[in-house]
């Protein structure tokens, strides 16, 4: 398994506990906020990059360059299409201003 397999598995297998709705929203802005910015990194990878999809045997080398990098592109942009923008803003309210 690749060194980012296993940290994706690592990662499913924790849970958290989400105490308030206020810590629900942190973590999914953060989760959304951590996936736009990876893919939008990948967007940008220069052409000839080269590129590993799979694990062990079953492991294809591909150089991303011509249609393949165009294809790769267009699937990333169709990621962020889907990714969007959250349909809610965080708003963060210090409590000491909002007692009486």
């Amino acid at each position: 398994m690749s060194e980012h397999a296993e940290q994706t598995q690592e990662t499913a297998d924790e849970l958290l506990a989400v105490t308030n709705l206020d810590h629900f929203i942190t973590l999914l802005t953060d989760w959304h906020n951590r996936q736009v910015a990876t893919v939008k990194h990948l967007r940008e990878v220069p052409t000839g990059m080269q590129m590993i999809i799979g694990d062990g045997e079953d492991a294809k080398e591909m150089k991303l360059e011509g249609e393949r990098l165009e294809g790769f592109q267009l699937g990333l942009d169709l990621a962020l299409n889907f990714l969007g923008t959250l349909p809610f803003m965080a708003e963060y309210v210090d409590d000491a201003t909002t007692q009486h």
